[in-house]
């Protein structure tokens, strides 16, 4: 993902970083320079001038870089809950119509869509988009969270919902969706 790591950080931030119970997350426009990247992630099915970024972030209750059966549990339990996150976040954009994906933390790969031929790097991504610190350590790039340093769980998503429709379902404020009529 050499492409992203080059890329100058003109994306635009509509929403900027937002602390919630259950992580922290920022919506971010793409550049087509992005787009660009993004279309060997997600193909050529997603309306890119419509798509927004999502880079989230968990806190965790132990370094993550370091090599214990402590950090590997709480990687566990983090990946766990975003997935549950993601998965709802994404099924209430998608049941409005709107494209809504994200990318597996572990892989890079889309988790709902189509792999296509390239993986979207999560810490390289929200160095782009967030200027966080990028630590080199020769075999991987590792995020530097500025209030939780390395002891957070990076994950991304993405979607083409409007500012309007999306906030509230990562809000957790839109209105619940009304029972389905009983027949007689």
């Amino acid at each position: 993902q050499e492409d992203l790591l080059t890329m100058s950080s003109k994306s635009t931030c509509l929403v900027a970083p937002k602390l919630l119970p259950q992580l922290e997350y920022s919506v971010h426009s793409c550049t087509p320079r992005f787009q660009k990247q993004l279309v060997e992630v997600f193909g050529p099915g997603v309306d890119y001038d419509k798509l927004l970024i999502i880079p989230t972030f968990a806190a965790a209750q132990v370094d993550l870089v370091d090599i214990s059966p402590q950090a590997e549990a709480e990687k566990d339990r983090l990946l766990h809950s975003f997935l549950d996150w993601a998965n709802s976040k994404c099924k209430a954009l998608t049941a409005q119509g709107f494209w809504a994906d994200y990318t597996d933390p572990c892989s890079g790969y889309p988790a709902l869509g189509e792999r296509f031929t390239s993986y979207y790097p999560d810490a390289i991504g929200a160095q782009m988009l967030l200027r966080y610190e990028l630590i080199d350590t020769g075999c991987c790039k590792i995020l530097s969270h500025p209030r939780w340093g390395t002891k957070m769980y990076p994950a991304t998503m993405f979607t083409t919902a409007p500012l309007d429709v999306l906030l509230p379902i990562l809000d957790d404020t839109a209105p619940a969706p009304a029972p389905a009529a009983q027949a007689p």
